[in-house]
């Protein structure tokens, strides 16, 4: 079993940082509008604020098992299992990765040994035109 990290980078990930500003701004907003620096909702607030920052900065891991590749969806402990014959369109950026399976659209951000590794999965299951392809542009 090989394994490494990532950050999801989807649309429900921007989504959700979108959120995490618009949470800190209310929290700020009423910071100074109150002028209290100890009410307990505005600090209630701001911690759902860290909170939240940590649960999505924090990394998850993906597993290559055989001919499986296993992660973790954004607001999901369950693991996903991508069957690498039926994965198409990936593509490989500086620190992103992506593929379509099944339909739906996965794209990740990851660095270093986690990165080297999803590449060279994908291409050890010719799957390589389309991560070189995608390198040269």
């Amino acid at each position: 079993m090989q394994s490494g990290y990532f950050v999801h980078f989807t649309n429900i990930y921007r989504t959700s940082w979108i959120w995490l500003v618009i949470i800190l701004a209310f929290q700020q907003i009423l910071v100074l509008e109150s002028g209290q620096k100890n009410n307990l909702f505005l600090n209630l607030l701001f911690w759902i604020f860290i909170a939240f920052l940590f649960y999505l900065i924090w990394p998850r891991r993906f597993m290559f098992i055989e001919n499986s590749f296993y992660f973790t969806k954004l607001f999901s402990a369950k693991l996903v299992e991508v069957d690498l014959r039926y994965v198409s369109g990936v593509h490989t950026g500086k620190y992103t990765f992506q593929f379509n399976y099944a339909g739906k659209y996965y794209r990740f951000l990851s660095v270093g040994n986690g990165l080297n590794l999803l590449k060279d999965r994908f291409q050890k299951a010719d799957l390589l035109e389309s991560v070189v392809a995608s390198e040269s542009e």
